[in-house]
This record gives structure tokens, C-alpha cells and sequence, in this order.
């Protein structure tokens, strides 16, 4: 072989492996994108994976909004338009936060992301765009996300709706409340909002119906559902689902406090003067160093009432508790449900013998309502004497003492927020006691609790409408399937029609009555179900009474 035929055959050598090269590239193309799902929405192509058992379609990690770096305390903006396609195959991007299963510092600020979830089923057609159920995760305003180690979506991807599961700000990131312009609060809220707002825009494209969006939320979660039905937005949903979410308004709100942001500064050593020095310092800091040293002064944050200021991007300039009537109330259905006993997670191993509780009634009473001193002593003996007559404070009443914490932050609050919906117009409200207790109660399992009381408590439903992979058996008992395909099956119902139980099924076997303003009638979930009506019925009207009396003189924010 010559010179120059060995040249010519190098350069083909050379040829075929340079478009072997590229050929490969796009086959590689092909098969990592064209094999997937995707969606062409109004900002690019979504991208995204089929279920492990191919029945629904993942897009998670999708960024809905992103955070202003300059200044991540305040508003975040609109995520602008994808340049390529999106891979959205990842939903475990948390917001800053210290986790809550082992204490470890976790989580980014490019964290404003949701996951849309969409089934396949040839039940469905094209032409019929599938309504919407938006969910926003319990978070207790610190911690928490919306991926699929808590919330993964299987249980409701068998009734032909589309999940969308949302993160948000958390912390002194999301609910840091100065009272300044460029951080005024509650901008997790405000995150939720441009969240809903994106859904709104772009769920058409995933084949959901804009006009059938559903929003929900259990514990906090529900809390915050709660605040967009009262401080407006209603144009970005037409029904509801309040999941343990109903409580005492005291609890949920906070007053400004631009005390923090110098705390914060001083512990990562800088001393500010005025606050906005304070602010634009923790800007410049790493968000973990931020939240390890708020967690270090174990700050607790809240959705808080803003300065009314011009040009300033508000959500709630006044207490949830001084809206007296709801306005377009009318156009919202709602869903309301708690547990039969909220507060067992709290007190479940409370060692009520113990001097600390010896005066619980008065210190309640004194933190939740602004009495006069004579008049404290008079309000502490007439609680007492109606839960536990002349008992001292002990363990032996200690059922009682749960009943009283459940009644005064829970039950009785729940009973106000509907005759308050009611009174506003709202025209259908469904209302429902989950009792049941079985494997998979999300907070009895978180906290251990025993089979003392065999009540559910505050937010357990979670367990049977998620599948829980983080820390709960995949073996299902036979029990425990039926509560899932009853609660999921109450869930879709309401999505798709309003109607909870809009047919008698083997699930369903007891039509769920809406409530009146002559009777609160309720639905109680559990191995069973049955219609009841006017749950606690003695110690709400004990509750009626006393508030009656006294409710003007509730506390907007808890004394301490």
C-alpha cells in the first residue's frame, strides 16, 4: 500500500469515526428525549419520564418562578422562557431548611419548582382536558418539600385527574416579615400564587383544564389554602380542600419583627444598623449559614400582617380574624376534613402530673384572650370545672385535657370558619371527621404514638392519599387499601365533579350531605363510613357560649 493510500484510508478512518460520532449524538437524542414524554408549552419543551409502572406521565423540577439573588428575602419573579428543551426528571430540590429527620442543613434557593403528574389511560381522550388538583405540602412554615418521599402520587393517578405538588420559600427565606418595602412578608404565599399563576398559563398543555383547578392542602398546607380563599386570588381556582387546616387564627398569623434580620447578621458576625443594612449582608450569605444560625435561635415564622405601602406587592395587610365576610365567595366549593383528634401528636406523651401544667386553663385563657385579671380567675374556674369538674391536673384526666386543646385550637375554630363561609354565601361546603387508624397514619407513625388512643390525629390523611416511600411498608393492608381507595376516590370525586360522592359505590357506600346553615352535617371516614351531624355537640355548645361572651376579646396574636 502506498504513502498516499495510507493517508486516504487514515482520513476515512477518521471520517467514519467523526460520523459515527455525531450519528451516535443523535441517536443518543432520539432515544434520551423522543422515548420520553414531552410537553411544548408557552416557555419550551418539557421533558420529562414515565412511571416505574406506566401509568402516568412525571414532569418534576419544572421552576415556575426564581428567586431574586440581589435579594432573596423579597419577591421572586416568573421563570422566563426555557432556551432548550427542560429535563424535568428530578423532584428532590428542596428549599433551605434544616431536615427533619436527622437535623442536617439541606436545600437551595433555586428550589421554586413544581411536579405535574399526568395519567395514562385510554379511558381518556385527547379532546377532554382533564381537571386539576394542586397541592400544597405541610410544612409548618420551616421545612418540608414536595417530592415524592412524602407526596408521591400513585394512589391518585388511578382516577384521572392531574397532580401538581409545589415547593415555596420556608423560613426566614419565605416568611421573614421586617415591614420594609423590599421584604414586607409572606412571600412563600406570594411564591404559591405565581405557582397557581403558571399552572393557569400552561396546564392546558399537559391536557388539563385551566378552568377546573382544584387547590388543597393538609396541616399548614391547608392553612395556606385557607389565606388564598381569604385574601383573594379566587380567579386561580374554583374549589377547595382544607385537610387539618382549620385552627385557631391567634396561632397562624404574626405581627413584623425587623428585630431578626440583626440577630442573624450579628451571629454571622456583622453588625448592622438599620435594617436594610441587616438584609443586604444575609443577602451575600450562603442560605445555609443563614438558616442554621435561625435555627440555632429556633425563630419560629409565620405568615404575618403587612405595611399597606404603594407599589409594594402585598398578601395580607390585615388578621385573618377582622375579615368578616368573604367576598366571591360564592363561586368556591369547598372540602373541609380534620381528624378526630388534631392535638394527640402534641400530648400523646405529655406527663400532665408534672408542675409545669398545673395552671394550663389560666395560661391558655391569659395567652389567647385579653382579660382582666378577676375576670381571668373566673373564665379559668368555668373551663376547668366544664372538662375535669373538681380534678386536679394529672394524668388521670388527661383524655379530658386533650379534649380541651383539641376544642379550643381546633374543633370549635373549624365550626367558626364554616358559619363564617356560610354567612360570607358560600352555597357548598362538604365537612368530614377522619378516625380512622391504621398503618399508615403519617403523624402517629412520625411521632410514635401508641394504641393508647386509637384516634388520628392531625394530618394523618396523608398516608392514604400519598404514597409515602420515605418511610412507610409498601405492604398495604387489606384495611388500610379500602381507606386508600375511599379517601382518594372522595379526593377525585370533588375534583372532577364538586360532588364527593356524586354515585353509592362498595367504597362509597353512604352519600356525604353538604352542610346547611341549619345543620352541620359531617362525614365520618373511617374503617365505616356514616353521615352524622353536629360533631362534639356539648362542647361546642359550651364553646358557642363562651365566645358569645367573650370572643371580642380574643387576642389577633398569641400573648407569648
Amino acid at each position: 500500500m502506498t504513502i498516499s493510500s495510507k493517508k486516504k484510508l487514515k482520513y476515512v478512518a477518521i471520517f467514519a469515526i467523526i460520523a459515527g460520532a455525531i450519528a451516535g449524538a443523535v441517536i443518543y437524542y432520539v432515544v434520551t428525549f423522543e422515548s420520553f414524554p414531552q410537553v411544548k408549552t408557552k416557555l419550551g419543551t418539557i421533558v420529562g419520564l414515565y412511571s416505574s409502572d406506566g401509568n402516568y406521565n412525571m414532569y418534576m423540577g419544572v421552576p415556575y418562578a426564581v428567586v431574586n439573588k440581589s435579594n432573596p428575602f423579597g419577591d421572586s419573579q416568573p421563570y422566563p422562557k426555557f432556551i432548550d428543551s427542560l429535563k424535568a426528571d428530578n423532584d428532590s430540590r428542596m428549599c433551605p431548611q434544616v431536615d427533619q429527620y436527622n437535623n442536617t442543613l439541606i436545600g437551595t434557593l433555586d428550589c421554586l419548582n413544581l411536579n405535574i403528574y399526568v395519567p395514562i389511560s385510554d379511558k381518556i381522550s385527547k379532546e377532554v382536558k382533564l381537571p386539576v388538583l394542586v397541592f400544597i405540602h405541610d410544612s409548618w412554615y420551616d421545612f418540608g418539600s414536595s417530592g415524592r418521599h412524602v407526596y408521591g402520587p400513585k394512589y391518585l393517578m388511578k382516577h384521572e385527574i392531574i397532580l401538581v405538588t409545589i415547593n415555596f420559600r420556608l423560613g426566614p427565606y419565605g416568611f421573614l416579615c421586617v415591614g420594609t418595602p423590599e421584604v414586607s412578608g409572606n412571600q412563600g404565599l406570594k411564591d404559591q400564587i405565581l405557582a397557581l399563576r403558571w399552572v393557569k398559563e400552561n396546564i392546558d398543555a399537559f391536557g388539563g383544564d385551566p378552568e377546573k383547578v382544584t387547590l388543597a392542602g393538609i396541616g399548614t398546607g391547608g392553612e395556606n389554602v385557607l389565606m388564598h380563599v381569604l385574601y383573594g386570588n379566587k380567579d386561580l381556582f374554583s374549589k377547595v380542600i382544607i385537610d387539618s387546616g382549620l385552627t385557631l387564627p391567634t396561632l397562624v398569623m404574626a405581627e413584623t419583627d425587623s428585630t431578626i434580620p440583626f440577630r442573624l447578621a450579628q451571629d454571622l458576625g456583622f453588625i448592622a444598623y438599620d435594617v436594610k443594612e441587616a438584609i443586604n449582608f444575609l443577602a451575600t450569605q450562603d442560605s445555609r449559614r443563614v438558616i442554621r444560625s435561625s435555627y440555632k435561635y429556633d425563630f419560629r415564622y409565620k405568615p404575618c400582617i403587612e405595611n399597606n405601602a404603594t407599589g409594594v406587592n402585598t398578601f395580607a395587610t390585615k388578621h385573618m380574624s377582622q375579615i368578616n365576610r368573604i367576598r366571591d365567595i360564592n363561586k368556591i366549593k369547598f372540602m373541609i376534613g380534620q381528624t378526630n383528634n388534631e392535638r394527640l401528636y402534641k400530648y400523646s406523651d405529655t406527663v400532665f402530673d408534672s408542675s409545669e401544667y398545673r395552671n394550663i386553663f389560666e395560661d391558655e385563657l391569659y395567652d389567647l384572650f385579653n382579660f382582666e385579671a378577676d375576670k381571668l380567675m373566673r373564665m379559668e374556674k368555668y373551663v376547668r370545672h366544664f372538662y375535669i369538674g373538681n380534678e386536679d391536673i394529672t394524668d388521670e384526666v388527661k383524655p379530658n385535657l386533650i379534649h380541651f386543646f383539641n376544642d379550643l385550637y381546633h374543633n370549635h375554630p373549624t365550626k367558626r370558619t364554616i358559619n363564617k363561609f356560610i354567612e360570607s354565601g358560600a352555597n357548598i361546603i362538604y365537612y368530614s371527621i377522619f378516625s380512622y387508624v391504621g398503618e399508615r397514619n403519617y403523624m402517629r407513625n412520625f411521632y410514635s404514638i401508641n394504641d393508647t388512643y386509637p384516634n388520628a390525629t392531625r394530618a394523618d390523611q396523608i398516608g392514604y392519599l400519598f404514597d409515602v416511600s420515605s418511610y412507610m411498608n409498601n405492604n398495604v393492608t387489606e384495611n388500610d387499601r379500602l381507606v386508600i381507595d375511599r379517601m382518594t376516590t372522595l379526593w377525585a370525586n370533588f375534583v372532577k365533579y364538586g360532588n364527593p360522592t356524586p354515585d353509592i359505590s362498595d367504597i362509597l357506600p353512604v352519600k356525604w350531605e353538604s352542610v346547611t346553615n341549619k345543620s352541620l352535617a359531617y362525614y365520618d371516614i373511617n374503617k365505616n363510613v356514616t353521615s352524622e351531624v353536629r360533631p362534639y355537640h356539648d362542647r361546642m355548645a359550651f364553646w358557642d357560649l363562651f365566645y358569645k361572651s367573650n370572643g371580642m376579646l380574643q387576642r389577633s396574636i398569641r400573648a407569648k
